[in-house]
């Protein structure tokens, strides 16, 4: 199974190609707004899921095609968990100098072990939407072994160790953690923490559940005047009305979906690119919730959202 995917415009990182570390849906939440859907298996506990010389042979592949501007480990569900990404990091370290980014939940960072194992990328973006128990268990309804306090311990100390880009995503939702005790702790805790950038996030695509609601502009706005400093405002790159991408290949996916469903064959043949090259596009998009995989009869379409 190709571990690949992308690449997807990223507005905080560019263009991103990902490396997908654990099976689909397996994670130490199962957040209300995510946009991968639900969590199938919900574990804290680390296990070897993919063959990394493979994975490293198809990287190297890929990157030797069309280098993206940065490579992360992320997909659809939470890459800590995967017991070998530090011999991942330091393999993909030594094909090629292109950054290379950690996209995690920041659930497991207080262990010792998970830390080290994370420490030779260029990059860690970890999350932290509540300083308080009741809230962050209904946003992101957390394996119950899960401590926040821990949680939070594990991100100032990762801060504190990591030497290298430490960018804190703050996911709000209406009538959750946006009120004034809300903000006035995270304020507290991300003066803690200390990290680079503070990025703001709501929900953009259709979440998990119907209550994650997202914040106006105008709103995250005033948020982020109220927090000050590194604070910045992240959305998915523009594919749909918000002009041009970075990858037109992307675009041009996006474009053939909203038209009809289409296949993967179908996107191959009008791109003229390989099957393998589309899968990973497709499943790019996918992961960031943009396109929709349906079944009809024996056919795999993809559809727009």
């Amino acid at each position: 199974m190709a571990r690949i995917f992308g690449p997807v415009p990223s507005r905080r990182l560019g263009l991103s190609l990902g490396i997908d570390l654990v099976p689909c849906k397996t994670c130490s939440y199962n957040c209300i707004y995510c946009e991968v859907g639900r969590t199938t298996d919900l574990i804290t506990e680390p296990s070897s899921f993919i063959n990394i010389a493979e994975t490293v042979k198809e990287l190297e592949e890929v990157i030797s095609k069309s280098p993206p501007d940065v490579i992360t480990l992320a997909g659809s569900g939470e890459p800590t968990l995967n017991l070998d990404i530090g011999v991942l990091i330091s393999e993909i370290k030594k094909i090629t100098k292109i950054p290379l980014t950690l996209l995690t939940n920041g659930s497991l960072l207080w262990k010792e072990e998970v830390r080290e194992r994370c420490m030779g990328v260029d990059i860690i973006l970890p999350t932290l939407s509540s300083v308080f128990k009741k809230t962050h268990d209904m946003i992101h309804r957390p394996h119950p072994g899960l401590d926040l306090d821990r949680i939070i311990h594990g991100l100032t100390e990762t801060r504190r160790l990591f030497k290298k880009g430490y960018y804190l995503e703050v996911v709000l939702l209406k009538g959750i953690n946006d009120s004034d005790e809300e903000l006035s702790g995270l304020k507290k805790a991300i003066g803690d923490i200390a990290p680079d950038r503070v990025q703001l996030n709501t929900v953009v695509r259709p979440p998990a559940e119907t209550n994650a609601l997202p914040l106006s502009q105008e709103r995250l706005e005033e948020i982020k005047r109220y927090l000050g400093g590194n604070t910045e405002i992240i959305a998915p790159s523009p594919i749909k009305g918000r002009g041009k991408i970075s990858d037109s290949r992307a675009e041009r996916i996006f474009e053939m979906v909203r038209r009809r469903p289409v296949t993967i064959d179908d996107i191959s043949n009008a791109l003229n690119i390989s099957r393998a090259e589309t899968e990973q596009m497709v499943k790019g998009l996918m992961i960031k919730g943009i396109i929709l995989e349906q079944r009809h009869g024996d056919n795999l379409f993809y559809t727009s959202k």
